[in-house]
């Protein structure tokens, strides 16, 4: 009889740790830690950035897209891809030639972005615009391949950046 109450005991306690890790290993969301708090913030971004830039002069803006439930490593793709551009473009971020925009696709106003640039998964898009009008976009998948190696991610946006504020084409 004793021996059932333990083996009883041991099965609710190992349902119990299995429960526990595979709802924190599929991405359930958690209370974020305040560095990634930190690094989520608003969109770099002001009308009379876009105004000074709109005048001929190309501009790229750097969408992150993203749902509702954001993992760990959404969170961390937005924060490295923050980080990379306020590291090697700050002078671009400044003179709004290049913008970051951080965007929930499930939100009623954002949806059009699923079926604009053929969203399927958490992503980053460069969008290349003159005049107002995206002329070019990429959207750079790799940042997933990237995500556990930092100088590898920052490497692969500095260049793919660069490429389109040069005149990058169209995916």
């Amino acid at each position: 009889m004793l021996r059932k109450k333990w083996m009883a005991l041991f099965l609710i306690a190992f349902l119990g740790v299995a429960v526990g890790y595979l709802l924190k290993g599929n991405g359930i969301k958690s209370a974020p830690s305040r560095n990634e708090m930190a690094s989520v913030s608003k969109t770099i971004y002001t009308p009379q950035k876009q105004a000074k830039a709109d005048n001929g002069v190309a501009r790229v803006i750097a969408y992150y897209f993203h749902g509702d439930i954001r993992c760990s490593s959404c969170r961390r793709i937005e924060a490295l891809t923050k980080e990379a551009l306020k590291k090697y473009f700050p002078k671009e971020l400044s003179d709004g030639r290049l913008e970051i925009r951080v965007v929930n696709v499930e939100s009623d106003k954002n949806r059009h972005f699923i079926k604009d640039y053929a969203l399927s998964f958490q992503t980053v898009i460069l969008s290349r615009r003159v005049n107002g009008k995206e002329v070019a976009w990429k959207n750079l998948k790799d940042v997933w391949k990237y995500l556990g190696d930092k100088d590898t991610f920052f490497k692969y946006i500095r260049e793919e950046t660069e490429a389109m504020l040069k005149g990058g084409n169209a995916s």
